[in-house]
């Protein structure tokens, strides 16, 4: 959003100056859109700067991706989850707990889950929601079964 103010000042700076030559008022009138369309950029392409918890103290953003973990009431369960995206950049987290349990991943791109059931009997089923939707889910029932579910978000496999 700064950068898209800037522009306008550096746009509305270039309309009214008068002096100098026609040169100099059209390098700034091409600099301030420059700057706009930058900020255009980043505002659309890389939704999540500017949030987030790190340097400036703000909680981090509602997540929309979250691992849901279900199946018999009060099994106990223990697994992880990493994401990774087309830049190589990844992120990867714990789920520990007993059944029913949430965790919501502050991270985008394409996610992989993996957990293991810390018992013989019960049903341990994994899902994957994003912005409420079930888009991958899936269960094991035998001793100590482990399930591995996946969603591909951005065409990385």
């Amino acid at each position: 959003m700064i950068y898209i103010v800037l522009g306008c000042l550096i746009l509305l700076g270039s309309a009214f100056w008068k002096s100098g030559s026609n040169g100099l008022r059209t390098f700034a009138a091409f600099t301030g859109g420059a700057v706009i369309i930058a900020g255009a950029f980043f505002a659309l392409a890389m939704p999540s700067l500017g949030r987030g918890g790190g340097a400036q103290g703000r909680p981090p953003a509602p997540s929309a991706l979250v691992v849901i973990v279900r199946g018999t009431p009060g099994l106990r369960f223990r697994g992880h989850w990493a994401v990774s995206t087309l830049g190589g950049t990844s992120a990867e987290g714990q789920i520990v707990g007993k059944v029913p349990a949430r965790f919501p991943v502050a991270a985008q791109g394409s996610l992989a889950v993996e957990a293991h059931k810390l018992g013989r009997a019960g049903k341990l089923e994994v899902a994957i929601v994003i912005n409420g939707r079930l888009v991958a889910e899936q269960s094991a029932t035998g001793p100590f079964a482990r399930v591995h579910v996946g969603h591909t978000t951005n065409g990385v496999s």
